[in-house]
């Protein structure tokens, strides 16, 4: 197991990034509704009901999720698979906090008639992280990240590995067309995952989120994006922490 250097993407100390330009990629157009449409919302009276809940069990240990199925779903079609990581403030096992953010937006008609396509939100347990990641807090409360590169996934990571393994088994997906989006702590997630899985994703995107510099090893820096083992990778930093 190895260790980075204290940074943060979003301060940019250690490493800078470039931010990608929009690329005419058809198999990430699922991506670009995202983008421009603006994902981080606070919805106070959402109907989420169309997501249905499932719990994933294994070893011990569970996994909520909820899952958005395409509109006018055949099971005989394949379609597109989105997995979107929450933040940390919406850890828990209630099957509900983890569609504040983003959810909303797949709920759109326009949206689920012209992009159909599986979305799940799994949630992270209260007790756990998406990633690894160290956290060192000094007398005053001030947080540094230590992000590790490789290692023993964390309880809520395996549980993710597990689920994509399982929604490939329950579903018929486009095996060029899967992707993942996280925020703040989920944005963490997305970076640890597709070095997890490198050949999984057609495009990520991290938002506010953090890596260590040594695992970019599975990223192949390009002018004007992220290119993971000839995927896109999208970075959006607009605040100035994480978490």
């Amino acid at each position: 197991m190895s260790f980075s250097t204290n940074f943060c993407l979003s301060c940019k100390k250690s490493v800078k990034f470039a931010l990608s330009k929009i690329c005419c990629m058809k198999k990430c157009y699922i991506l670009l509704i995202v983008l421009f449409s603006g994902i981080i919302q606070n919805v106070t009276a959402q109907d989420y009901s169309e997501y249905q809940k499932f719990w994933l069990v294994q070893n011990g240990d569970t996994l909520p999720y909820r899952i958005l199925l395409p509109e006018n779903y055949s099971p005989e079609k394949k379609y597109p698979l989105i997995l979107f990581l929450h933040g940390s403030g919406e850890r828990g096992n209630d099957n509900e906090k983890q569609l504040v953010h983003g959810a909303g937006l797949f709920l759109k008609k326009k949206n689920r008639e012209k992009f159909p396509a599986f979305v799940v939100f799994p949630q992270c347990s209260q007790k756990s992280y998406w990633s690894n990641t160290q956290f060192l807090i000094d007398e005053r409360g001030e947080r540094n990240f230590y992000f590790v590169n490789g290692g023993e996934p964390s309880a809520a990571m395996k549980m993710l590995l597990s689920l994509m393994n399982n929604l490939q088994e329950q579903f018929k997906i486009k095996q060029d067309q899967v992707y993942t989006m996280g925020l703040s702590m989920g944005g963490v997630g997305a970076y640890e995952l597709v070095n997890r899985m490198p050949y999984t994703f057609a495009a990520a995107v991290p938002i506010c989120g953090g890596s260590s510099t040594a695992s970019v090893q599975n990223l192949k820096i390009h002018t004007g994006g992220f290119f993971m083992a000839q995927r896109t990778m999208w970075y959006y930093q607009n605040s100035p922490r994480i978490w």
